[in-house]
Formats: structure tokens, sequence, C-alpha cells
């Protein structure tokens, strides 16, 4: 193997994600000369309902999107879903996003790939969620992140 190919392979798995309990840590290309790169998800269910029959498995890190990472885009979405009465998703639907020709497709995708549960005693029906995902990006560190999310999550996803 050349020592280009070794570097280039090297680089490639830098550039691969690294999650830590909901936080994604990304070292991009441009980013190994100069200092880590740090990403957080939030996930905010909007108008929760109290007779909720389907859940988000708890246990499934939020992973952000390789392409926002790399490209070191923060932003926010809304999304509208379906639950059918088994569990699977029906219909998905971004409402908003921010900015929204870079930021939609990648939610949506996250969004496609959760399983769900069935979360109480009623009989399983279909169900509709308004979620709301916020991105987050810094170059400082993953504490740095999360702040910028715990503020975000607060301003209008417009």
């Amino acid at each position: 193997m050349s020592t280009s190919f070794l570097h280039l392979r090297t680089m490639m798995r830098l550039r691969g994600a690294v999650v830590i309990l909901g936080c994604v840590h990304v070292a991009s290309a441009n980013a190994v000369l100069a200092a880590d790169n740090y990403t957080s998800v939030k996930l905010t269910e909007l108008n929760p309902d109290a007779q909720s029959t389907w859940k988000r498995l708890a246990d499934e890190p939020i992973h952000y999107p390789r392409a926002l990472a790399f490209n070191e885009v923060a932003g926010c979405s809304v999304v509208d879903v379906t639950i059918s009465p088994a569990g699977q998703l029906q219909d998905i639907r971004v409402v908003q996003a921010q900015p929204f020709d870079v930021i939609s497709l990648p939610a949506a995708q996250l969004i496609k790939s959760w399983q769900w549960y069935k979360s109480d005693s009623l009989p399983a029906r279909e169900e509709n969620k308004q979620i709301r995902l916020d991105f987050c990006y810094s170059g400082v560190s993953a504490q740095a992140a999360d702040s910028l999310c715990m503020a975000q999550v607060k301003r209008a996803c417009q």
C-alpha cells in the first residue's frame, strides 16, 4: 500500500463519527490541522400527547448527520410524523427547517431510521407527532456544542 493511500485511509477514519452519550465528535479533514469539531443534537417532542402510544427507542443515540457535520452546519427542523398502528413510520413531512435546503433532508433521513415501541396498555393506533431536532456545532468543545443547543431550543425554528 502506498503512503498516500494509508494517509488518505487514516484521514477517512478521522472523519468518522464517535458517539458519546448523544454527542458526536467529528474531526473533518480541514480541522485535523486546526481544531476538533463537536456536535450535539437535541430532540423535543412538540405538543406531547398524554395518551401517546408510540415512543422512539430511548437507547438509540441520535447521530448528527455526517453531511451536516462535515460541512460544519448547524440549524433546526420541525417534522410532522405519522406512526402506523403497527409501529412503522407511515408519513414524514418537514414543516420548518433552518437552513431549509440543507437541514430538511438529513433530518428526515434521521427520523426514518428510528424504531418505535408501544408505550402503554392502550390498543395500538395511528399517531401523529411533531418533532423538533436541533443540530448544534462548535469548534471549541462538546460542552460548547451542548450549550449552543440549550440556547437554540429556546428560539423559534424559522
